[in-house]
């Protein structure tokens, strides 16, 4: 739980650090997935094995304001 809150921050962070650059009048959807540490891999989604994915991932709506939206909660 605490590595899936540190990556949601850190995508706040840079989103934040982009948005200062210039302002985003728009919702984003995004990935939150849980990260397992330094020494192992995280399957992600991808053209040629959409299927093969870490469980857990929520489908995320971030907007304007920073606030977050969960849109579709992650199973096991």
């Amino acid at each position: 739980m605490r590595s899936l809150l540190a990556a949601a921050a850190s995508v706040t962070l840079l989103l934040t650090a982009l948005a200062g650059a210039k302002a985003v009048d728009y919702d984003i959807v995004y990935v939150r997935a849980p990260r397992f540490g330094d020494n192992q891999n995280s399957n992600w989604a991808e053209v040629f094995n959409p299927g093969v994915m870490d469980a857990g991932a929520d489908l995320m709506l971030l907007h304007p304001d920073g606030s977050e939206e969960l849109l579709v909660a992650g199973g096991r």
